[in-house]
């Protein structure tokens, strides 16, 4: 089992992470003192993935996975949204300059 990526709240009340423990990743959310179950999200086609931190409103998580997709989780009802695909795996300096080769 492996929990991984473990990023807090806006408001610092809880703490959200992918946890494999259930066999395939899964987006596990709970409080920060660790009482109680945490909440689980699945994810389609889970693969690794690692957290980005979404608008300090604490409505939505962004999370990146394997395959260089960016998608976001709305925490109240668990809907995940597919919002891009990076075509870099290596960002490079014609990448950060803008040029494309």
């Amino acid at each position: 089992m492996a929990d991984r990526n473990p990023i807090w709240s806006p408001d610092g009340k809880s703490i959200a992470w992918f946890s494999d423990q259930s066999g395939e990743y899964r987006l596990m959310i709970g409080t920060q003192d660790g009482l109680g179950k945490p909440r689980e999200i699945t994810i389609a086609n889970p693969t690794f993935s690692s957290l980005r931190h979404g608008p300090p409103d604490g409505k939505y998580l962004a999370f990146t996975d394997e395959g260089l997709n960016l998608s976001m989780v709305e925490l109240a009802t668990g809907k995940l949204t597919w919002v891009d695909t990076d075509r870099f795996a290596h960002p490079g300096p014609d990448r950060e300059s803008g040029l494309v080769s």
